[in-house]
């Protein structure tokens, strides 16, 4: 995704510039994201791709995060989930037809979950009952509740579709929620997003803050302090770039989402992430912490 994005950058920035392109993979990305917050130049020849994750770590109170997420300038992304949606199922062997029942799933069902914090979420923010069950890969989830051992999963409708379609078609799962979308899923309709089951401001914000990993994608951006001009021109470039026909394509050829958002759509959506009460992040620390340790 970076070599692609850099590629096509240069041909919507003034010059075409050469882009040079530099691993940091340490820590996660957390070496990354403090370099550019701390030591890149600040006059528009510097920017990073980030890990999506690592950026949550200043509301998770890491001593290693020495930056503000929302200090930084934010450019852009080629993948914003808006073509996909996080889906929660379970088996339709079981009786329960909506989230709504699964409130009074007597006993709780099990459910796997492989990784992120929103099917962890869902028993506070919606009052589901059920059991987390750690210690299955992903593959041997699938096998897990095709064999009865696990009752739900959460997972990508597109993996859905592309993995296990037989799964949908032959109608051994029923999909009762969706997420990390603004509005159903086109072949998702009659499912409810998370949002539309909660009711509690402060439930509705955990669960978009547990959204957030999705539809940040592979987020692009320039350090803080960079000149509004040059900031400007980046982010033109960037648009640019993702209305490149043929960027699209290479993408589309390689299977790999493409569903832009640009600079200004995500700096908004980062200084909502930020913008969170402490009594939500603190929500979002502890639900984090206990999946990071599962």
């Amino acid at each position: 995704m970076l070599f692609r994005s850099a590629k096509y950058l240069a041909k919507h920035i003034p010059g075409e510039p050469q882009v040079v392109i530099q691993n940091m993979p340490a820590a996660g990305g957390m070496v990354a994201i403090n370099h550019v917050y701390n030591v890149a130049l600040k006059d528009g020849t510097e920017i990073g791709l980030f890990n999506r994750a690592t950026l949550f770590a200043p509301i998770l109170g890491e001593d290693q995060a020495k930056y503000k997420t929302e200090e930084f300038q934010w450019l852009g992304t080629p993948a914003s989930y808006a073509e996909n949606a996080f889906t929660f199922f379970i088996r339709s062997a079981l009786p329960y037809k909506s989230m709504d029942e699964l409130r009074r799933a007597d006993p709780p069902i099990n459910v796997g979950n492989v990784s992120g914090v929103i099917i962890r979420a869902m028993p506070e923010s919606m009052g589901v009952k059920m059991k987390l069950i750690t210690g299955y890969t992903g593959p041997e989830m699938d096998l897990a509740i095709e064999r009865g051992e696990l009752d739900g999963l959460g997972g990508s409708l597109t993996n859905l579709q592309n993995q296990t379609p037989q799964w949908i078609s032959g109608g051994f799962i029923r999909i009762l929620a969706q997420f990390g979308r603004d509005t159903r899923h086109p072949d998702l309709p009659n499912v409810p997003l998370g949002r539309e089951l909660v009711t509690d401001p402060d439930d509705r914000a955990l669960l978009d803050v547990s959204e957030m990993p999705l539809t940040i994608g592979y987020p692009f951006a320039a350090p803080p302090g960079t000149p509004a001009d040059k900031v400007v021109i980046l982010r033109t470039g960037f648009k640019g770039a993702f209305e490149d026909s043929e960027y699209k394509a290479e993408l589309m050829k390689a299977k790999l989402e493409f569903s832009p958002k640009l600079g200004e759509r995500l700096q908004a959506d980062i200084n909502k992430m930020v913008s969170v009460s402490p009594k939500v992040a603190e929500r979002y620390r502890k639900l984090a912490q206990a999946e990071a340790k599962k």
